[in-house]
């Protein structure tokens, strides 16, 4: 009897057992689910830019966030690795390679230099040419070493470190030389740094980073792109990378900087940023900030033009007045780089790229547009040239007319310069690509000088004494 009861007991005592087992099981599910419900509710509130659960609101948005980063940094190493800078065009270009100048007599009377930014596959890092286009010849060349040039910047400035840090990452866009001989140096997004001609920083701009395009201005002040941190614009997620037009010294003294999201909701065009389709981390993403020099019947000295990459707009600003005076959508398409031709017309670099989710690619060719602001009128008068010699740059790209009536072409994306004669002949190539393993590497945005701004760089870099 008492072995039966025993047997009972040991079975009643199992199922119990079982019974708080699937309980304990049941409350750990449901509390993960209400955790993981919780976590993500208050990760959805951070991204959308409101501050309710302060830091832990932020803790938990930085621990959402870690694998993403974590694959992301992985990528970048694994890329490092594997192709440092090269472009994805490698195959373009057959059989071509380094400078060919095809106008050997001048015949069209090609002066000037080129301040040429480009990274050198060869020896896996970024270099500075100054290359004598009426002898065809580089003259100089300085070696970027960004661990020097960077050596004290804060790395709380940019977003990836890796890319201006590493030497093989590490791509200087749009150079500016100064009188002295030294250079306004940047990457596509870092501190801003003056660098004399042996490479070493003489002051570091790094309350933000900065990219794209560096511009001289009719004060002899310079202006580029910047992104605002702190955000000025209260709401925003803070992935959301909110542009600012930045006026900077020759001294490192910033003189004017604004939010171009918050110019635009106060002067109602919040339409282009914050549509319920357009809410992600780039939406607007400023690739030009383009000085005025002259009084024009549409504008005047001291204002700018920006270029919106991602709405495809252009806009007319006065920065004394932070007033938006002109802006346009279209026909360009993912454009970059916009000047001003003469007192009525802008050109325009047409990417013309467009993205249908599984990324970007050109329709068709990419081209220059001009503008004409007394007729309200669009043209292309490089078209049949450019689509000649297969224009084609998803990103990036510089386009400049010279004084003498040359144009000057910068498919950064395909590591390609093009510089044609004033009747569309190609006088001047140059494929960007690696002797030893053939891959071709990205430009940085080269730079036009005359021939006395070119003669005083090339003396001022030669009498440099570098250790």
């Amino acid at each position: 009897m008492d072995s039966v009861l025993g047997s009972i007991g040991r079975r009643i005592e199992a199922i119990a057992s079982r019974r708080i087992a699937v309980r304990v099981v049941v409350l750990l599910v449901a509390a993960l689910l209400l955790g993981g419900w919780s976590f993500g509710a208050i990760v959805r509130e951070r991204a959308l830019g409101r501050d309710q659960f302060g830091r832990m609101g932020n803790l938990a948005y930085g621990l959402a966030a870690l694998p993403s980063e974590a694959a992301r940094a992985f990528r970048m190493m694994m890329q490092d690795d594997l192709a440092g800078m090269a472009t994805e065009h490698s195959d373009r270009f057959p059989g071509k390679q380094g400078w060919t100048f095809f106008d050997v007599r001048l015949e069209s009377g090609l002066d000037g230099y080129l301040l040429f930014s480009r990274h050198d596959g060869d020896v896996g890092h970024h270099v500075f040419e100054l290359v004598d286009l009426k002898a065809g010849e580089t003259v100089h060349r300085i070696d970027v070493d960004p661990e020097r040039l960077f050596a004290g910047a804060s790395s709380s400035s940019g977003r990836s470190v890796s890319s201006w840090l590493n030497p093989r990452r590490f791509q200087a866009v749009h150079p500016v030389p100064l009188d002295n001989g030294d250079l306004l140096v940047k990457a596509q997004e870092s501190p801003m740094v003056r660098m004399t001609p042996c490479g070493d920083p003489v002051w570091i701009l790094d309350d933000e980073f900065y990219h794209h395009t560096t511009e001289p201005g009719p004060d002899g002040n310079f202006w580029t792109s910047g992104f605002v941190r702190p955000q000025e614009v209260r709401g925003l997620a803070p992935t959301f990378y909110d542009p600012s037009i930045v006026e900077f010294s020759a001294e490192g003294k910033v003189l004017y900087h604004r939010s171009v999201t918050k110019m635009m909701l106060d002067q109602g065009l919040g339409f282009l940023i914050l549509g319920a389709h357009k809410f992600y981390g780039d939406p607007l993403h400023l690739n030009d900030v383009q000085p005025v020099f002259e009084d024009g019947p549409y504008w005047k000295r001291g204002d700018i033009f920006v270029s919106l990459r991602h709405p495809s707009t252009i806009m007319l600003i006065r920065p004394s007045t932070d007033k938006i005076l002109w802006w346009k959508s279209g026909p360009w398409v993912s454009q970059h780089d916009v000047d001003v031709i003469d007192s009525t017309t802008i050109a325009v670099f047409n990417n013309n790229a467009l993205n249908f989710g599984d990324g970007e690619f050109v329709n068709g060719r990419s081209d220059i547009i001009y503008y004409d602001f007394a007729t309200d009128t669009v043209s292309s008068p490089y078209a049949k040239v450019l689509a000649a010699n297969d224009f084609r740059n998803e990103a990036g790209g510089l386009f400049t007319v010279l004084p003498d009536g040359h144009y000057y072409v910068d498919e950064s994306e395909s590591g390609r310069t093009l510089i044609f004669t004033p009747k569309g002949e190609l006088a001047v190539e140059h494929i960007n690509r690696a002797k030893k393993n053939g891959l071709i590497y990205h430009l940085g945005w080269s730079r036009y000088l005359t021939r006395a701004e070119g003669d005083r760089l090339k003396t001022r870099w030669k009498a440099a004494k570098c250790n």
